[in-house]
C-alpha cells in the first residue's frame, strides 16, 4: 500500500516542501488566506521539538542531496517497443476484413490494455501512457463502425486505470523525487486535446460520459483553462455552423448543451 502523503512529505527536503506549498497556491489560489493564517499562528507558538529529531531534520535541509521518497518505484519491465504495438492496433481492420472475429480482437485488445495496467503498477508510466494513447488515437482515426463498437466497449472498461494515471502523471507531486509532473506542458495539452476528441466521439452517440470530463478537469492545470475553453467554443462554433435546418437536429441539441455545460465548468476560468 502507498504511504499516505503525510508520510511522503516526512521525508521530503526543504526545497521539495517549498515547491510543493508553491504549486498548490499556483493551482488553489483560495488556500492562500487560509495558509497565510496557518503559518501566523504557527509563528506564535513555541516550538519545541525532540533534540535528535531537530538535528536530523536540520541536516538533512542542510545537504543538498534529493532525499528518496519511499513510496517512488523506478520501472522494473523491459522497454516496450510501441511502434510494433501500434502495428499491432492498425492492423485490427485488416484482420477484421480477413474474417478473423470480434472475440478474437477484442481479446487481443484487452490483453493490450492489461498490459498497460501493468505497467502502471510496476511504475513504467511512460509506456502506459504511450500504450493508452495508441489505443485512443486508434479509435479516433476509425472509420469502422465494428471497430468503433469493440473499442468503444473495452475501453470503458479501463477508464478508471487510465484516470488513475493520468491523474498521477499530471499531479506535481507524485511521480519523482523532485516533485515535477511526469507530463510537461506539451505532453498535458496533447492528453487534454485526445480526452476531448474522445469525449466529442461519445457525445455523437449520445453518451455524455461526465467521467471523461472529470479526467480533464482533475489534470488540468491553470494555464490550461484557456485550452479548454478553445475546443469547447472552437466545437460550439462548428456546430452552429452546420446551419439551420427545417428538421429538428436533436443529437445536435444534445452536443451543444453538454458542450455548454463543459464550457462553464472549466476549472481556473
Amino acid at each position: 500500500m502507498e504511504p499516505e502523503p503525510g508520510s511522503r512529505l516526512h521525508y521530503a527536503s526543504k526545497q521539495q516542501l517549498l515547491h510543493v506549498l508553491e504549486v498548490l497556491l499556483a493551482r488553489h489560489p483560495e488556500l492562500q488566506a487560509e495558509v497565510a493564517a496557518t503559518l501566523h499562528s504557527l509563528d506564535a507558538q513555541p516550538q519545541e521539538e525532540d533534540a535528535w529529531e531537530a538535528e536530523r531534520t536540520l541536516d538533512a535541509w542542510d545537504d543538498d542531496e534529493v532525499i528518496i521518497i519511499p513510496s517512488q518505484k523506478h520501472p522494473s519491465l523491459p522497454p516496450m517497443d510501441l511502434g510494433a504495438y501500434r502495428q499491432r492496433i492498425d492492423n485490427y481492420p485488416v484482420r477484421l476484413e480477413q474474417k478473423e472475429s470480434l472475440k478474437v480482437l477484442r481479446a487481443d485488445l484487452v490483453e493490450l490494455l492489461h498490459e498497460a495496467e501493468l505497467r502502471t503498477v510496476h511504475y513504467d508510466y511512460y509506456n502506459a501512457l504511450g500504450l493508452y494513447a495508441l489505443i485512443l488515437d486508434a479509435r479516433l482515426s476509425s472509420r469502422n463502425t465494428q471497430i468503433d463498437r469493440l473499442f468503444d466497449e473495452v475501453i470503458d472498461e479501463f477508464i478508471p486505470s487510465l484516470a488513475a494515471l493520468l491523474s498521477e502523471a499530471s499531479n506535481s507531486v507524485g511521480y519523482d523525487t523532485s516533485f515535477r509532473p511526469l507530463l510537461s506542458d506539451e505532453e498535458r495539452t496533447g492528453w487534454l486535446k485526445r480526452l476531448f476528441a474522445f469525449w466529442l466521439k461519445r457525445l455523437e452517440q449520445r453518451r455524455g460520459d461526465d467521467e471523461l470530463v472529470e479526467i480533464m478537469y482533475d489534470m488540468a492545470w491553470n494555464s490550461d483553462a484557456d485550452l479548454l475553453r478553445q475546443l469547447a467554443e472552437e466545437e460550439l462554433s462548428r456546430l452552429k455552423d452546420e446551419g439551420p435546418s427545417n428538421i429538428v437536429d436533436f443529437s445536435r441539441q444534445y452536443r451543444t448543451r453538454l458542450i455548454e455545460r463543459f464550457l462553464h465548468g472549466i476549472p481556473f476560468s
